[in-house]
């Protein structure tokens, strides 16, 4: 074989190596054909004798360029939009009002529709009702504490002003002539303590002594009656006799204890005479009937301060309740829930784009949840994807950022530039498929990025996927 046919040989090995598309089938025919045609001529300037031309015969010359030969795949897909927001509410009120049309581009935070509210703007007045009604009376309720609370600090200021005279009466009837007078009569006041201590205490040895005495007078009469019965029995007969002496011992002690007795009680008597003299002379019953009458008052005056303090004290934790529950009566949970939820009733756009779906009627009630039944739904027409299926002999040759080439009936041969955004590793059936087959594979995303496509959504589209 020639080195043309071994050349025809190598092409036609790398030929078949590929994945015929149908863009590879017309460029792998074309190759074919200038080959062939580059063969038959080779073979009709050859001589017969297998030598080449001389350099005197004709020489055909060709210029050589140099091409670009790229491996690609095809597939077919739906135009999507990258971004869908579908307009749902959890509210079930019907419809009032539409403000969108199927084909209108909106901004986020547009009003899509509004609900009919009439039954929670109801509930809300009966609310705000009640809420005033109550927060007049906590106002009432606070106001009365506050009074409570200025006239107990008013009672109070009072009581301590009277607390702090009767102290400095006290004081003042302490530190003048009755701390003089006090002090004149108070070794008087110790002798008579004394003396009247010492008359106490033989009053109580008199006491004793006579105890005793009547009771050695009856044993002595118990025996000299006994004796009296047996006269001549000499047990009784001493038995007499010393209940006799006995009884002159006791009668004894208690002469003597009656004569200590009488000197303690006269002791006692000159020093209460002494004692009632030097207070006479300085003036001391009457100064300490003014000290102690400012005691008591002092003593009467710390009472009704410490009453008055606790009342205040009573008052400020009354005015402090009454002041919470006051604030708390300006706020419900109720109302704020009703109050969104009207405020909720105002259906806006969540993103800018274009409404392709209304599902919203007046009359209606609102539902929300998927695309079929949202209120709306909106999608951006300027970020458009196409969703394809990859067919798993190519899935390894595929990668995200490869460029691809999009054309769809409706924009003819224009070619859109795309590329590969999103590749799933887990193969199922998807929208898209490969060669039309529908088989399953593995879904991707191709993003349009070429500007003006005139790609519409929900077309169908063709995309080759540039591999290399």
């Amino acid at each position: 074989m020639g080195k043309a046919g071994l050349w025809f040989k190598r092409l036609w090995k790398r030929l078949r190596s590929f994945r015929f598309t149908k863009k590879r089938v017309l460029l792998v025919s074309a190759v074919l054909a200038a080959a062939a045609l580059g063969f038959g001529v080779w073979r009709f300037l050859r001589p017969a004798g297998g030598a080449l031309p001389a350099m005197a015969d004709a020489v055909r010359t060709t210029r050589l360029e140099k091409t670009t030969l790229s491996e690609s795949i095809t597939v077919t897909g739906t135009v999507e939009s990258g971004s869908v927001a579908n307009v749902t509410t959890s509210l079930s009120y019907p419809v009032k009002e539409i403000f969108v049309q199927v084909g209108d581009t909106v901004s986020e935070g547009d009003v899509i529709c509004t609900l009919d509210s009439s039954d929670l703007e109801e509930q809300l007045a009966k609310r705000q009702e009640a809420l005033a009604e109550s927060r007049e009376t906590a106002q009432k309720n606070y106001d009365k504490a506050v009074e409570s609370y200025n006239s107990a600090a008013a009672k109070q200021t009072e009581a301590y002003n009277a607390y702090a005279s009767a102290a400095s009466a006290l004081e003042t009837a302490r530190n003048t002539e009755y701390l003089n007078a006090a002090n004149s009569v108070s070794s008087y006041q110790s002798a008579y303590d004394a003396a009247l201590t010492a008359e106490q205490e033989a009053g109580a040895a008199l006491n004793n002594a006579n105890t005793a005495l009547s009771a050695a007078q009856a044993a002595c009469d118990a025996a000299q009656a006994a004796l009296d019965a047996d006269s001549a029995n000499p047990e009784l007969q001493a038995a007499r006799d010393n209940a006799a002496a006995a009884l002159t011992a006791a009668q004894n002690t208690a002469a003597a204890a009656q004569s200590d007795y009488t000197a303690k009680s006269a002791a006692r008597q000159a020093a209460e005479d002494a004692l009632k003299t030097a207070k006479a002379n300085s003036g001391y019953d009457a100064l300490y009937q003014a000290y102690a009458a400012a005691d008591q008052a002092w003593l009467q005056a710390r009472s009704t301060y410490e009453t008055a303090t606790e009342t205040l004290r009573q008052a400020k934790e009354n005015m402090e309740t009454a002041a919470e529950n006051l604030e708390n009566a300006g706020t419900s949970d109720d109302i704020e829930e009703l109050e969104e939820q009207i405020a909720d009733c105002t259906i806006t756009a969540g993103a800018s784009g274009t409404i392709t779906t209304l599902n919203a009627t007046v009359g209606s009630a609102a539902v929300g949840g998927t695309s079929n039944t949202a209120l709306a739904v909106i999608q951006n027409t300027d970020d458009l994807t196409v969703s394809i299926t990859i067919d798993e002999d190519d899935i390894k040759s595929v990668a995200v950022g490869q460029q691809a080439i999009i054309k769809s009936d409706a924009t003819g041969d224009t070619e859109i530039a795309g590329t590969v955004s999103q590749l799933s590793l887990t193969s199922g059936s998807t929208g898209g498929t490969q060669g039309g087959t529908g088989s399953s594979g593995f879904g991707a995303e191709v993003t349009v990025t070429g500007k003006e496509s005139g790609l519409l959504i929900g077309l169908s589209a063709k995309v080759e996927i540039i591999l290399s």
